[in-house]
């Protein structure tokens, strides 16, 4: 068996003038972390009256990060360049710097600007005509991940709540409408997913933003997942109904708006008689399915909401997980 010894260093608090006191910093740590002088460091007051010391470079790196995407000779459409900015502003990096040994073309320029839309605080910095460089103004360790996921949720339920009017009302202008919208619930699980990737990083960000416990993270990047897909959903049965004047069961419709509703509640506010009228009216549509798939006129919508409301189903398996981690 290793016994792994660590030092103690004993320090005399100092009096600095008649206001400040001061307690030197051992040598050996200071080289090690490659302070001089005149730098700072971060002192996190613990509740058990502990300290704990940090250099501010070291919570710099964890904020700023860039990375340089080179499409030179790699001819990218607008999905496959989506899917790359995307990447790197969810996994944390805050500027992205985009080369091109020629000149970038005007689609390129434009669809990154159309991209721009669904990332929250990612504006064009710097443009010339073989680079093009992203800035995140956005300090996402300053809001809080129960404020993301609310604006997300409030996003879900108008949706569904338009959806139906629009069926009710034959509205087809809201109809159209809510494909954009979709867009907007989009942003925010962007947002989300660099929230928690920021935190993976850091205890310290993780504590700020929200997550009492790291190991928290995953259910309610999961949960955020759920909604988002729920958003996709209900623009794609917009599409459906618009395109092909597709027919409705509107209680049906209803139905999985009640239960995408308790499914929410169940996540955000640990309910289990929300839990349980899920799973009571999942039970109820799954019964009701096969007489509204005998019209072959409603079995598009009924497959979109098949798949709506096995979402709903996850976010209680996700409240289960959620509840054994935090025992």
């Amino acid at each position: 068996m290793i016994f792994i010894i660590k030092i103690m260093i004993r320090r005399k608090i100092q009096l600095s003038g008649k206001l400040t006191y001061i307690v030197s910093l051992p040598k050996k740590w200071v080289e090690k972390m490659g302070l001089r002088k005149g730098d700072e460091i971060i002192i996190y007051p613990q509740d058990d009256g502990t300290l704990i010391l940090s250099p501010a470079i070291i919570s710099d790196e964890i904020k700023k990060r860039e990375i340089t995407l080179d499409i030179t000779g790699k001819p990218l459409d607008s999905e496959s360049l989506e899917r790359l900015l995307i990447a790197y502003y969810e996994a944390g990096y805050d500027t992205i710097r985009i080369l091109n040994r020629e000149v970038i073309p005007g689609k390129t320029r434009e669809n990154i600007r159309k991209i721009l839309r669904k990332l929250s605080g990612l504006e064009i910095i710097e443009e010339r005509a073989r680079e093009i460089v992203l800035q995140s103004f956005l300090d996402v360790t300053q809001i809080k991940i129960e404020k993301t996921l609310e604006r997300m949720e409030i996003i879900l339920k108008s949706m569904m709540s338009d959806l139906i009017f629009a069926i009710e009302e034959k509205n087809k202008k809201v109809l159209r409408n809510l494909m954009y919208r979709d867009d907007e619930l989009d942003k925010f699980y962007s947002l989300l997913s660099k929230q928690v990737s920021v935190a993976l990083k850091s205890k310290k960000i993780a504590e700020e933003i929200g997550f009492r416990d790291p190991s928290l993270i995953l259910p309610y990047k999961a949960y955020g997942k759920c909604l988002e897909a729920m958003g996709d959903i209900i623009n794609l049965m917009c599409r459906v109904v618009d395109a092909e004047e597709i027919h409705v069961n509107l209680d049906m419709l209803k139905k999985s708006k009640e239960i995408m509703e308790n499914a929410i509640n169940s996540f955000r506010k640990d309910c289990a008689e929300s839990e349980k009228r899920v799973a009571k009216l999942y039970s109820e549509f799954i019964n009701e399915i096969d007489d509204y798939m005998e019209d072959k006129k409603l079995k598009k919508p009924a497959l979109l909401e098949i798949l709506f409301n096995n979402f709903c189903i996850d976010i209680i398996e996700i409240c289960a997980q959620k509840r054994a981690l935090e025992a």
